[in-house]
């Protein structure tokens, strides 16, 4: 190598090592960022006190059903009375006037809340926490299909071509998939301050879940209350971490039945369609909606429409 390129190079070497000392301060100060939430992301449930309101807000097909009924079937509730709030329902009568609601629609959320507060002895400072969750899109989008034709679909009679062909139909003409995404988890990281980008670093590098309290603003909804926000994709931790945050008052019981559970005669072309995902066709219509909310959703998980 002659004089020239040997100098070029120590040159660039010694830049490199420059810019990495540089940032080497700014990595660490990410690092200690993310270490602090994860070590201040606890919520702190006095099992003794009277009063406290469990609000499972979530989005369709995204483990509605077992977060809420552990709590309104578990050992430290025993909800005895269901009110149906036409878009919500709400659990009462539970040990220690504790109260469950379950309801896909934030705003129908937070009035189940405010009707709880105002029943319960001294609601106004019982403690609150919002439970809701995410999972795949891919997989949201399939499970709401199924759930959508489920009397048709159960019973498996029929050609997975013709399952995948209403599929498509379902994708392209129905809208059902966007709506969905938006009646619950955009509206509540407004309310908190957050976003679900920011959100999902949180739960990646916890493994599973972030923790995040009201932004304090008196005219937002959810006054005095913490939002609990789970992955699907860490379901198999879901036991451990909600044992964690509600201090050893929930353990998963046998409250969750999978789509094959719920219709063993189709679950090989439900497989079959999960692992097919969506077209460029399909995941290109679904994006080209106007709502912010879906293509923050998808881009989240890394899918983009190709250009």
């Amino acid at each position: 190598m002659n004089p020239q390129k040997a100098n070029k190079l120590v040159f660039f070497i010694s830049f490199g090592i420059i810019l990495f000392l540089l940032n080497a301060p700014l990595r660490v100060d990410n690092e200690m960022e993310m270490r602090n939430r994860q070590i201040s992301s606890n919520i702190v449930i006095d099992t003794e006190k009277k009063g406290l309101i469990v609000a499972v807000i979530n989005t369709p097909k995204s483990g509605t059903g077992m977060l809420a009924n552990n709590f309104i079937h578990g050992e430290f509730f025993q909800c005895q009375d269901a009110e149906n709030l036409g878009v919500s329902s709400r659990y009462k009568n539970c040990i220690n006037d504790r109260n469950v609601i379950r309801t896909h629609d934030a705003m129908a959320g937070n009035n189940a809340i405010l009707a709880a507060r105002q029943e319960i002895p001294n609601g106004a400072e019982a403690q609150c926490v919002i439970l809701t969750a995410t999972r795949d899109p891919i997989l949201y989008v399939v499970s709401n299909f199924a759930e959508s034709y489920k009397r048709d679909l159960c019973d498996g009679n029929y050609s997975y071509e013709e399952m995948e062909a209403r599929f498509h139909n379902f994708v392209m003409n129905e809208g059902a998939v966007q709506i969905g995404i938006s009646g619950s988890r955009p509206i509540l990281f407004k309310a908190f301050g957050t976003t679900f980008k920011e959100e999902m670093k949180k739960v990646r590098f916890n493994g599973g879940y972030s923790v995040i309290q009201h932004s304090g603003k008196n005219d937002e909804p959810f006054q005095n209350c913490e939002l609990l926000f789970l992955d699907m994709e860490y379901n198999q931790k879901w036991n451990d971490i909600l044992q964690t945050q509600f201090s050893g008052m929930v353990k998963l019981g046998d409250y969750y039945r999978t789509r094959k559970g719920h219709c063993p005669n189709m679950a090989e072309k439900y497989d079959r369609l999960q692992k097919r995902g969506l077209t460029e066709e399909e995941l290109a219509h679904i994006l080209s909606d106007p709502n912010e909310d879906v293509r923050e959703y998808f881009a989240a998980y890394g899918h983009e429409a190709k250009h």
